[in-house]
């Protein structure tokens, strides 16, 4: 009779020998995608059966060490306890020593191993949180059930997101500002606001007829910027009017933006603008490079780029006319 490290070791060997099999008879009548997704759907079993024996063999090697207390205690072994983990290639079953003596217990594998809290993966949170981020959360669903064939939970992605959400004030303060030999000659804020429609949970109520200047979608007001830097333009009546009556397809060569940072934010505009500021002192702390700052006529945007962004050229933007002003 084999060990379970033997018996799983040829279960492996006997799956990757079925695959070499299925290449040189069945593969050989089939297209090549048909082989490809086949392919891919038997490597990922594999792949899990794989990862199951990694923790197996990471349970019998804690379960050969000496478990000590910071008093140096000696705990013995009580039992493992086993918990469902969902990595990429699907679910495994995780086991976690039990180390009991009165006063209390631990779980060294779990520590070791760095298990979330929840039995989603990192990785696969990670890789589902992207999709949402371009995505509604049911599409990036649909997407994951798609390329990996896991049924993700909704409330464990949206509750992911919320908390990768969380940490990106933090990241961004804390990202250092580019060298100061790959920046450009200006430092540019562009700031703009944008209705964004707000989802309403369950079925919208029904009405015939709106009230005067309401609308029938809701929405929030976000406040969107862009800093970069970027090379000076000079250019002369004769450019400007050269480069109106470019035909199409053709394009002046002007000088690219620089480490450009994007954000928006469902905040209030002066926490934008804050943070924007922010951002502003992080990329020119001696206040060396010439600022401008892009919008449009918006007053309430004008008010905040001179309260927050003295000294900067404030330049309106009215179709694809710039107008200069001086805050």
């Amino acid at each position: 009779m084999l060990h379970k490290d033997e018996a799983m070791i040829a279960s492996l060997r006997e799956k990757f020998n079925k695959i070499l099999c299925y290449l040189e008879t069945e593969a050989q009548k089939e297209d090549i995608h048909v082989v490809e997704h086949t392919l891919f759907k038997k490597m990922m079993n594999l792949s899990r059966c794989a990862l199951q024996h990694h923790v197996d063999l990471k349970e019998k090697e804690q379960r050969s060490k000496n478990v000590k207390r910071p008093n140096g205690e000696i705990l013995p072994f009580h039992g493992v306890r086993r918990s469902g983990y969902c990595s990429i290639f699907g679910e495994i079953s995780v086991p976690r020593p039990y180390y009991y003596r009165k006063g209390g217990g631990v779980l060294p594998l779990e520590e070791e191993l760095n298990l979330p809290e929840r039995k989603y993966s990192y990785l696969l949170m990670r890789w589902a949180t992207a999709l949402a981020t371009a995505n509604p959360f049911d599409r990036a669903l649909g997407e994951l059930k798609e390329l990996l064939g896991i049924d993700l939970v909704k409330s464990a992605l949206v509750k992911g997101v919320s908390e990768v959400s969380e940490g990106v004030e933090e990241f961004y303060r804390q990202k250092a500002a580019p060298s100061r030999d790959s920046e450009g000659e200006l430092i540019v804020a562009a700031i703009d606001c944008k209705g964004v429609p707000i989802r309403r949970e369950g079925p919208a109520p029904k009405r015939n007829h709106l009230k005067k200047g309401e609308k029938r979608q809701k929405k929030k007001l976000s406040t969107v910027s862009s800093v970069y830097t970027i090379d000076r333009y000079c250019r002369s009546a004769e450019d400007i009017v050269r480069e109106v009556r470019m035909k199409e397809g053709e394009k002046a060569k002007r000088p690219k933006p620089r480490n450009k940072r994007n954000r928006a934010t469902l905040r209030s505009k002066e926490e934008a603008f804050v943070e924007v500021a922010r951002e502003l002192e992080k990329r020119d702390p001696e206040g060396e490079k010439e600022r401008v700052v892009l919008m449009d006529g918006d007053k309430g945007l004008e008010k905040l780029a001179r309260k927050h962004m003295k000294g900067a050229v404030i330049s309106f933007c009215c179709g694809k006319a710039y107008f200069a002003n001086f805050s």
